[in-house]
């Protein structure tokens, strides 16, 4: 169960999903932008989802925790989706530094933006599919 400040599993799961449509929202709104300058402001609300939501997912009761309880066996799956958030982060900090220097919308700026996109949905569909994983077979053992 990943917490919040209150320690409620259903308060937390909510939050989780108000997070998850928010990056969808922004992911959305990244693709359609048309200018550098409108990159910018999505990105920057992009950086502080992604650092808070990653935050969750790494801390106590998070993504590990979840799925060690759940089923041990692929725990080992978690380590290098949490390596991700890291490398996420970091490349949605340089697209905004390159946000903040460009004058147009490149070609290659609109590539990386839509690399990002890419590479944090499936990220997300990775995560989702650890955690449905861990729930079937937490799910088949008390049967």
């Amino acid at each position: 169960m990943i917490t919040t400040a209150s320690n409620d599993p259903e308060q937390a799961a909510r939050a989780l999903d108000r997070e998850h449509c928010r990056l969808k929202a922004l992911l959305r709104l990244l693709g359609a932008a048309t200018t550098a300058d409108g990159l910018a402001p999505p990105l920057h609300e992009l950086l502080a989802l992604l650092r808070v939501h990653f935050s969750r997912e790494e801390g106590a009761d998070g993504l590990h925790d979840i799925v060690q309880a759940r089923a041990p066996r692929l725990a080992h799956a978690v380590a290098p989706l949490l390596r991700e958030h890291e490398l996420l982060v970091n490349q949605a900090e340089q697209l905004l530094a390159c946000c903040a220097q460009a004058l147009h919308l490149t070609t290659a700026l609109r590539h990386d933006v839509a690399r990002l996109i890419e590479q944090l949905r499936q990220h997300e569909l990775r995560e989702t599919a650890l955690l449905q994983d861990s729930l079937l077979i937490e799910l088949g053992s008390c049967d």
